[in-house]
């Protein structure tokens, strides 16, 4: 294999890590800003919706969104690690 191909790969695989990582920071922080407004339950935020939406409801979007969202850090992990041991095995062969 072409040992610029295999740095690619690798710069990727490195790439990916940090992008992982920005994703778990920003689930922590939407995870803790979601508990904070839950707990003070400002009339803002109910406003800034529409106004249509009631606590229940906005609790409801939010925990299906941020399903999603985890679902979607579940994939980008699952291409990381691939591309992780691609990049390995790629040097070996080099």
């Amino acid at each position: 294999m072409d040992d610029s191909f295999a740095k690619r790969i690798s710069a990727a695989s490195v790439a990916g890590w940090w992008t992982a990582l920005v994703v778990w920071l920003l689930m922590v922080v939407s995870w803790g800003a979601y508990l904070l407004l839950m707990h003070a339950r400002p009339a803002w935020l109910l406003t800034m919706l529409g106004g249509h939406v009631d606590w229940a409801g906005y609790q409801t979007m939010y925990l299906w969104l941020f399903g999603a969202f985890k679902m979607g850090a579940f994939l980008l992990l699952t291409v990381v690690i691939w591309l992780s041991l691609w990049a390995r095995r790629l040097k070996r062969a080099c």
